[in-house]
């Protein structure tokens, strides 16, 4: 009985990945050809990680007094249209000071732009206690959603900093399904709560929870065969080849300006399953839905090889080391009317200290 109840409980769980896998296929939108049709501008890369806009922003603290800290930090696009990083502040002792004091804003495409400081006080967000803490207290507001990414942006209708927090539902089926975003205001009262058939407005730049769009890219892309979904897409002893067209994702999630919209979209490479060279396909995360262009066929390299080619070719600094991050897949315009996928690979220097 223990050996079948093991076997169930087993085989139950490969049914609902399956299930959630072909929710998901279904879900999304296969397309052809290449996700952009035009050229990045230079002004639009994005050069600045997460970890350095957090370094930049800590060296800005000061404008807050003492005893603060970044509580949280997400890319967006601000009024003028440009991409930043907004670094939210608040105290070392929420318990004391339960609310966001102000935020430091970070151009994410130069360097050489000082950070902007706005001292606008938010009631509720990420690492803050008790019920200002967003995702306790949406839960205690509706237990049957769960809550991701959080993150600060500008509403372009009312000119103000909302907070928009993901959202998914999981039913009894054990499905996780997408759900649209709320937004709240400073005070933390609940601006915009959209239905399934309501359009997301345009100022709200991430719309899909980035860990329920990973988990969901990870479920097709394991039991992914042919065109459709196999319980044993993994192979079984000797009775059942693995599927060659499985895929696993070979980076976090990368949140990028589309040159043909003009609009944040979120991008996830994804390689064939135990060969990180290549690259297998790339989903595109848009307001419209998400797109999957599929690129095993064409040869195309991976992200980490872009980065070990550009690295193999870079001379050896007078002091510290060069080093390659987060490559971004544009597409560029070779000539006249003809395009290709390229690998922009940004290069950063660094020096150890003492």
């Amino acid at each position: 009985m223990l050996l079948f109840s093991t076997g169930a409980l087993i085989a139950y769980g490969q049914i609902q990945r399956v299930t959630n896998a072909a929710y998901f296929n279904s879900f999304i939108q296969p397309v052809s050809g290449l996700p952009f049709s035009s050229t990045i501008p230079d002004d639009m890369v994005r050069l600045v990680t997460r970890e350095l806009a957090i370094s930049i922003a800590r060296r800005h603290m000061s404008e807050f007094g003492s005893n603060t800290q970044i509580l949280s930090c997400h890319i967006t696009k601000a009024p003028d249209g440009s991409l930043v990083w907004v670094a939210a502040v608040g105290s070392t002792n929420v318990i004391a000071e339960n609310y966001i004091k102000g935020f430091i804003i970070v151009d994410a495409t130069d360097l050489t732009v000082p950070p902007v400081i706005l001292r606008t006080e938010f009631a509720i967000g990420e690492g803050l206690w008790w019920n200002h803490n967003v995702p306790f207290r949406n839960y205690m507001a509706d237990m049957a959603r769960t809550y991701g990414v959080a993150y600060h942006t500008w509403d372009s209708v009312a000119n103000r900093l909302m907070y928009v927090v993901t959202r998914y539902n999981v039913g009894f089926d054990l499905i996780r399904r997408y759900e649209p975003p709320l937004a709240y205001d400073a005070h933390g009262n609940l601006q915009y709560s959209p239905t399934d058939t309501e359009a997301v407005p345009e100022w709200i730049t991430q719309i899909y929870d980035e860990e329920w769009l990973e988990a969901m890219i990870t479920e097709m892309g394991t039991f992914r065969r042919a065109n459709g979904l196999d319980y044993w897409a993994g192979g079984f002893l000797w009775l059942i080849p693995p599927s060659r067209d499985r895929f696993e994702i070979t980076e976090d999630t990368r949140y990028i300006v589309d040159p043909d919209s003009n609009e944040v979209v979120a991008m996830v490479c994804v390689n064939p399953v135990g060969n990180q060279r290549m690259l297998s396909g790339v989903f595109k995360a848009t307001r419209e839905g998400i797109l999957f262009y599929d690129f095993s066929q064409e040869n195309f390299i991976s992200g980490m090889t872009a980065e070990d080619l550009v690295e193999g070719r870079l001379p050896k600094p007078a002091t510290g080391n060069y080093y390659t991050m987060m490559p971004l897949l544009y597409t560029v315009e070779i000539s006249r009317g003809i395009y290709r996928l390229a690998w922009y690979v940004p290069i950063y220097w660094y020096e150890l200290s003492g």
